[in-house]
């Protein structure tokens, strides 16, 4: 399983286009086959910083899915619309389990 997380930070006054932007990508990517998860969201103390949660299943779902054109499409949307710049993280692990129970 692969784990991404991190942040986007984003003009305020570009937060709608990011959003729209946000929108257009998570629907075609929680179709991709090895995607488990594919989450933004805005921050409860910032509400100009977007928090990314993505579970991949292994290498080649991600690998795929960062050739895709709607990624692409994403990245060149983006881009001008963040206020800094974005802190990404990968982590791989190979069990998961509920924390409580």
């Amino acid at each position: 399983m692969i784990v991404i997380t991190g942040t986007l930070p984003l003009q305020p006054s570009q937060l709608d286009a990011a959003l729209e932007a946000v929108r257009d990508i998570q629907r075609p990517t929680l179709s991709e086959p090895g995607c488990h998860a594919y989450r933004f969201s805005l921050d409860i103390d910032d509400a100009s910083l977007l928090r990314i949660h993505e579970e991949w299943e292994d290498d080649e779902a991600l690998s795929t899915h960062l050739a895709t054109t709607h990624f692409a499409d994403f990245i060149e949307r983006i881009g001008d619309k963040l206020a800094g710049a974005p802190d990404v993280v990968r982590w791989d692990g190979a069990t998961s389990r509920p924390l409580f129970g």
